[in-house]
């Protein structure tokens, strides 16, 4: 049912791409928008003419870049005026950051509410404390990160750092000066810029500590209790070190690192336990267990698995289940020579031998047999 709901949804995504793609398409045919604001143009000279996005907006308008401009009455991004600014000395330092000789500007667009695909509005502001003189733009010009000889700042929103003029992009959220690392607009406490290495998208190292990161909103840089000499990589959401195994950002207790290995399917083992995420699957034989195969190449979230004596969905035995004639067949239902399991629990009244799951779902059942059909382990009402 749930596999049924995920492909239901996916197919409503693609159905609202498409119609939005055609809608977009009449605009275009109809005026509404511009076939070059599609593709983003910007600021663009013309020969004697100036155009934005295909359209003309004066002759005697200067380009200071492809989103900034200037004339002899208003400086601007893209469409919008920005006002109070000096244009004898306004310039751009880069796609959002402009300044003249005695302010720094941030400017963006973003889109909201009802007319989110028609209607662009503006965010243009005054960069409160920024030093035009020493101002200057960190990364590719798309980041939001700059600098002046005073502090560092996102977005518009400065941020304070130890050496501003060794500030610089790492790469992403991160940056260094001279003494320390920051993720975002904070210090990575006891970091080393030195040496400090992003390994992935997850993950990061410096010769004292290793890091495990998201975006900054949402839970910033978490430093790992792990070496970073012998850290590594496995497959995710599973690293270690010489001493200890790590599932995403914590300890898994328990493991002996040496003799570790990734089963497949969030489970894995070392020579004596069997483990199901982080978490050590009781009564397991780690020498028989096996992932069922017919699982392993699912798209599902949850697995079963066997040893010499039981079944296990998860981390919890499948009561009564017999190892040697079970098999995974899918949406969390298995079967055996005896019954039909829906995860841990019997489906009452099933008949192994007949029982079959419907690819995407059908009605309100997801699975059937010789007598009855059934959705998510219980009889399906007719």
């Amino acid at each position: 049912m749930l596999k049924f709901i995920a492909d239901l949804f996916g197919f409503i995504s693609f159905l609202f791409r498409l119609i939005f793609k055609f809608f977009k398409f009449v605009l275009m045919l109809t005026g509404v928008i511009s076939m070059s604001r599609c593709g983003g143009s910007g600021y663009q000279q013309d020969g004697d003419k100036v155009l934005f996005d295909g359209k003309e907006v004066g002759k005697n308008v200067k380009i200071l870049n492809d989103v900034f401009a200037k004339d002899d009455s208003a400086a601007y991004y893209k469409r919008y005026s920005i006002s109070g600014a000096d244009l004898s000395t306004f310039i751009a330092v880069d796609k959002h950051y402009a300044k003249d000789k005695n302010t720094v500007y941030y400017c963006d667009e973003y889109r909201e509410g009802v007319n989110y695909y028609l209607t662009k509005r503006s965010n243009i502001f005054v960069v409160a404390h920024a030093q035009p003189a020493s101002f200057v733009s960190l990364g590719n010009g798309y980041t939001g990160y700059a600098k002046d000889s005073a502090r560092g700042y996102y977005k518009g929103d400065g941020f304070a750092v130890q050496d501003p003029a060794t500030l610089e992009i790492i790469d992403g959220y991160f940056l260094k000066d001279k003494y320390q690392v920051y993720h975002g607009k904070v210090p990575v406490k006891g970091s080393d810029p030195g040496s400090f290495q992003i390994l992935n998208e997850s993950y990061a190292r410096d010769t004292n500590q290793v890091y495990f990161y998201n975006y900054p909103n949402e839970g910033g840089v978490i430093v790992l209790p792990a070496e970073s000499r012998s850290f590594s990589l496995l497959e995710y959401p599973y690293s270690q070190d010489a001493s200890f195994v790590f599932y995403v950002n914590a300890k898994m207790p328990g493991v002996e690192s040496a003799s570790f290995s990734i089963l497949g399917n969030n489970y894995s083992k070392d020579k004596s336990s069997v483990f199901f995420e982080n978490k050590k699957i009781k009564g397991a034989d780690a020498g028989s267990f096996t992932v069922l195969p017919g699982y392993e190449n699912t798209t599902q979230v949850l697995y079963f698995a066997r040893d010499n004596s039981h079944v296990f969905w998860e981390d919890k035995i499948v009561a009564g289940a017999d190892p040697a004639t079970f098999k995974a067949i899918d949406f969390g239902y298995g079967t055996d020579k005896n019954h039909v399991y829906y995860q841990t629990a019997v489906v009452k009244g099933a008949d192994p031998q007949s029982f079959k799951t419907y690819p995407h779902g059908v009605g309100n059942a997801d699975s059937e047999d010789k007598n009855n059909r059934f959705s998510e382990g219980k009889k399906a009402e007719e």
